[in-house]
């Protein structure tokens, strides 16, 4: 009988530590890693401004900006049969700001069996980077980061 609470137990712990909650920042992508965090040294006005131009010049249009609340959001752009929005939030730190930066993309969902109805509708969910569906949208996140000049580049999840 001990065994079997020692299994129960065990395997109660293995299923705790299989959540994957919030977690990062971390240099390093992680396991379904959403958000892209970009350390500057520029104040966040500044930080801002300049995700803001690196967004128009990468073709996305604003549909949100909230410069009081330091909040940015995109129209869709196509990207690879897919649809991305980006969002983004600059938070003041001591000596810097850092940019937060997530999105959603809406992904085709391909023919299903007849018996099951046919096809899907599509569906917008948060950008994940190791989900293959979701690797180009993950892409246009990166490289919006890359071109913030300066950046150190972090990786974090959050819950979605």
């Amino acid at each position: 009988m001990k065994y079997v609470w020692l299994f129960i137990l065990l395997l109660f712990v293995s299923c705790a530590t299989m959540n994957l909650g919030p977690a990062g920042p971390d240099s390093t992508p992680m396991e379904n890693a959403n958000v892209i965090l970009i350390e500057t040294s520029d104040p966040v006005n500044k930080s801002f401004d300049k995700l803001d131009e690196i967004f128009k010049a990468e073709g996305f249009s604003i549909k949100s900006y909230n410069k009081s609340q330091l909040v940015l959001e995109t129209n869709f752009k196509k990207y690879n049969e897919q649809k991305v929005w980006l969002v983004s939030n600059v938070i003041e730190t001591d000596s810097s700001s850092v940019i937060e930066l997530s999105g959603i993309v809406e992904v085709p969902q391909f023919q299903y069996r007849k018996e099951y109805g046919g096809a899907k509708p599509d569906v917008k969910s948060r950008i994940k980077k190791k989900k293959s569906s979701y690797n180009p949208a993950w892409k246009v996140m990166m490289g919006i980061a890359l071109k913030y000049p300066n950046g150190k580049i972090w990786y974090a999840r959050e819950a979605s």
